[in-house]
């Protein structure tokens, strides 16, 4: 069983069962979802419109076995426990063990919310988070360095993330290599939100995409304050010009 999070946001009746729902254009920007694969972007908004069908419309369940959602759907039972998988880590949907609709194993489950467990959660907010698994190997080396450096002690390292990570130690980048890029991305002014949507990119796959960006973040981590303040007054400039250009055209 799949519940959606955050459902209400994307219904478009709560009295009723809704036809259809809403589907915001601010998903375009959502770092989150743009991060995903193809696969599971493209799964997500069918993920709601199951949803829909549910008698509760309130509840942003699906009460399906994961051999129904590949039916419905058309799609292949090993891509789509993959994409649901992906689409979970995301924080878009959590999936929930169930006793007549058991999903595939390999798709994470968490038990189902009552009202004891909530009330146990409010109790227990004050208290430290659980720290997660030592993380072995380079690339756990490096994830570590990334969680500490750019502030992200929630993270966790998943396959996607640490293929992404191996893939550059295959072609000859070192783990230091890899260090000096994430220091790179913490002093850049456009990757820590200094850029037309004030959004901060500084995620783990985004500066190991590939070698281009290693070596952009690497040479960025090298430069002197006044080369830093010097590419953000650049940016700035860049973005004032753009915004200029549409109001100009706007006025015509």
């Amino acid at each position: 069983m799949i519940k959606v999070i955050n459902w209400s946001r994307y219904q478009s009746y709560k009295d009723r069962r809704p036809p259809w729902i809403r589907f915001h254009r601010t998903i375009l920007d959502d770092y989150k979802f743009q991060m995903m694969s193809a696969e599971a972007r493209a799964l997500l908004p069918m993920i709601w419109l199951l949803a829909c069908e549910n008698e509760d419309p309130t509840s942003g369940l699906i009460e399906y076995t994961s051999e129904e959602i590949s039916f419905r759907l058309r799609i292949d039972i090993k891509k789509l426990t993959s994409a649901i998988s992906e689409v979970q880590v995301a924080g878009f949907i959590k999936c929930i063990e169930s006793v007549t609709n058991p999903l595939q194993d390999s798709i994470s489950t968490v038990p189902p919310e009552t009202e004891t467990e909530t009330e146990t959660e409010t109790e227990t907010d004050n208290n430290p988070v659980e720290k997660p698994p030592v993380l072995n190997g380079n690339a756990g080396e490096v994830f570590i360095y990334w969680q500490e450096t750019l502030n992200h002690p929630r993270a966790r390292l998943d396959d996607k993330r640490r293929k992404k990570i191996n893939s550059l130690f295959k072609i000859g980048y070192t783990v230091e290599d890899l260090k000096t890029a994430i220091d790179g991305c913490k002093v850049s002014p456009h990757h820590q939100g200094q850029n037309d949507r004030n959004t901060v990119y500084d995620d783990i796959e985004l500066i190991c995409r590939d070698a281009s960006h290693i070596d952009r973040f690497i040479k960025t981590a090298s430069l002197s304050g006044g080369e830093l303040s010097a590419l953000s007054r650049f940016g700035q400039n860049a973005v004032n010009v753009g915004k200029s250009w549409i109001e100009d055209r706007n006025g015509k």
